[in-house]
């Protein structure tokens, strides 16, 4: 089998805020549709922080990562972690590993880690958030990191996505 690759990868923001994926994959020289990959990624977000109703485990791993990465995005790491469950929390962080953001995922359990504790002052806590936000830029500087990891695990293990009923 040829190995495929990633032509073409763009964000677009729906009315109601979803992102939706649109990419074309190339095998060899044949072209072959992802389109299903977008209904793979709305799939995830409309599941995102909803009840684990997703099953195959790129599924799961997606929703739980798109969950507190939108949060992150919207209020800041230490928001992500603090608006959480912790068992939401290890899952994102294992959706990060799922896909390969390593970075991503350790500083989030390490602003995790530091807010369960408990003993953050006011002072402490922007500190906190300040450094967990510089660090999760830095691993995750916008969307179009998790669509690459994403469209590359969906390359490599498709099967870990259920099929689009």
């Amino acid at each position: 089998m040829s190995v495929c690759h990633a032509t073409s990868v763009e964000l677009q923001t729906t009315p109601n805020c979803r992102s939706v994926l649109a990419f074309a994959v190339h095998f060899g020289h044949y072209a072959l549709s992802m389109g299903h990959a977008d209904d793979i990624w709305n799939r995830a977000c409309a599941e995102a922080g909803q009840p684990k109703t997703l099953t195959a485990s790129g599924d799961r791993a997606l929703a739980d990562m798109v969950l507190t990465h939108s949060l992150a995005m919207n209020g800041g790491l230490l928001h992500a972690v603090q608006s959480c469950t912790p068992d939401e929390v290890a899952a994102a962080v294992r959706g990060y590993r799922f896909f390969g953001l390593e970075s991503a995922a350790a500083v989030l359990e390490d602003v995790a880690r530091s807010w369960a504790d408990g003993s953050l002052d006011l002072a402490d806590e922007e500190q906190l958030e300040n450094e967990a936000n510089e660090r999760y830029y830095a691993a995750v500087p916008d969307d179009e990191v998790l669509m690459a990891a994403f469209v590359a695990r969906v390359q490599a293990e498709p099967t870990a996505f259920d099929t689009i009923r």
